[in-house]
């Protein structure tokens, strides 16, 4: 699943539309961050350096050690992703309530 198409899923889920974004190269972070720490803005880098460098790589997880070990049941994605934007409501870290 492209962190793209998650981004668009979860605009659909809050019922707003899903913007078109690009992830900047590596040396355009880099300089975004040490601009944030002493240069010209004072906000903090949004993504690590090392954030950046596994986004370029495709990885695949799997369920088997969370059901054996914490008793987590893998679910369909859209079921999880409509979860964790509840909690994040529930939880005030964002404004927009999923539509049912």
């Amino acid at each position: 699943m492209p962190f793209r198409q998650m981004l668009h899923d979860i605009a659909g889920i809050i019922g707003r539309k899903g913007r078109n974004i690009a992830c900047p190269g590596i040396r355009r972070c880099r300089g975004l961050r040490s601009r944030s720490h002493g240069g010209g803005y004072r906000a903090r880098a949004l993504a690590t350096l090392e954030g950046v460098h596994l986004s370029k790589h495709r990885m695949f997880f799997c369920a088997d050690k969370a059901e054996r070990e914490l008793g987590i049941k893998a679910r369909p994605y859209q079921e999880g992703l409509l979860e964790a934007v509840r909690w994040f409501h529930d939880f005030g870290y964002c404004k927009a309530a999923p539509i049912d």
